[in-house]
């Protein structure tokens, strides 16, 4: 198996394309790691050796997220804290899942409108926390089989502040009942849906009438566990190289988890224009943010909430390793003989100059 089994799949057949974010992200797939981008040639100076490492393409929907998945990881660990961390899943049902596809900027502010509103209103009631807290949401839009599946991650702090901006706990093993968080997102999403006036046919009293599903999972045992949780989900695509079993120009053969049948793991097989089909409908709108952070983690509040948790909980800051450094610098601090040593000799006596990209 060749090492980008994406890459391939993408250049060996043409798929039709309907949204211009769907053709740049099929054009800078196909030129990611090529000389079309340009890049650095490196030579030995002691052995003469020569090589490329040809520029990525740094679309999100690319498989070449490692670099910003380690730095953005590294920027989060320097905010965590001592303390339990839990992780819940919000789902909308099935039936919504033609209503999203075609409303997807306005249904997906709406998700996480609806979950972060959520989270707030029973943080903030007496009956449970009494407090503010802060919460990472990351949108996926897909199931293990590829198939369009949208749904909210959410990793939450286990503390708070109250008004007094006082340390508050939770006060069992979960911040907030799982039945209690379903129908207040499910009366929150449909009240929001109704308000954006689609121009869709939504039958109403079936969505109130279901369950709607908002797992939650087991508390993390540790920060560390956080944030390796954290890295895999925010950057991560539709499917990974190390998935795909197989494919040529007609077919490809792929591992997924059968969640209906106890997790199980089997092998599916499409034809390559319905694989990238199913690829292509994760790719989200042109400059959507899918992380967000709200709360205590909010842009406008985190700076000054962590200091005040921190001195709470008696944590030293910890300081970011990547920040200011070259893109070179953090690679020789991720792999420093696979970035910074012969292939070859294993000299690090290297010279290396930029190759243009290609034009016209």
């Amino acid at each position: 198996m060749r090492e980008n089994a994406i890459q391939n799949i993408f250049l060996s057949c043409d798929v039709p394309t309907v949204l211009p974010q769907q053709k740049k992200a099929v054009r800078d797939i196909r030129n990611c790691h090529t000389s079309v981008l340009g890049g650095v040639k490196t030579t030995c100076q002691d052995c003469k050796e020569t090589f490329f490492h040809y520029r990525s393409c740094g679309n999100r929907n690319c498989t070449c997220q490692a670099l910003k998945q380690y730095c953005w990881a590294e920027t989060k660990s320097c905010e965590l804290l001592k303390t339990t961390y839990f992780h819940a899943v919000f789902t909308v049902p099935d039936d919504l899942n033609p209503v999203m596809l075609r409303n997807q900027k306005a249904c997906y502010d709406l998700l996480f409108r609806s979950v972060s509103e959520t989270l707030e209103t029973l943080a903030s009631d007496p009956k449970h926390l009494n407090a503010r807290i802060g919460f990472i949401c990351v949108l996926h839009t897909w199931g293990s089989n590829l198939q369009y599946h949208p749904h909210i991650h959410v990793i939450i702090m286990g503390c708070g502040l109250n008004q007094a901006e006082q340390l508050v706990m939770p006060k069992g093993e979960f911040l907030f009942p799982v039945k209690v968080m379903s129908k207040l997102f499910r009366g929150k999403f449909l009240d929001g849906l109704k308000k954006l006036s689609l121009e869709e046919t939504i039958d109403y009293s079936n969505l109130y009438g279901k369950d709607w599903v908002v797992y939650v999972k087991d508390a993390f045992p540790g920060s560390d566990h956080v944030i390796k949780y954290l890295s895999r989900y925010t950057h991560r695509i539709a499917i990974s190289n190390q998935r795909i079993i197989s494919y040529d120009s007609t077919s490809v053969t792929f591992r997924y988890k059968d969640y209906r049948d106890g997790n199980a793991i089997k092998e599916m097989t499409l034809s390559t224009e319905e694989f990238m089909r199913r690829y292509l409908l994760h790719v989200l709108p042109k400059g959507f943010c899918k992380i967000r952070s709200y709360g205590l983690l909010s842009n406008r509040h985190k700076k000054k909430c962590l200091k005040i948790l921190r001195i709470l909980l008696n944590m030293p800051e910890r300081k970011d390793r990547y920040k200011d450094k070259s893109v070179y610098e953090i690679l020789a601090m991720i792999d420093e003989k696979r970035y910074c040593t012969c292939p070859r000799c294993g000299s690090r006596n290297l010279f290396r100059e930029w190759v243009y990209p290609l034009t016209g």
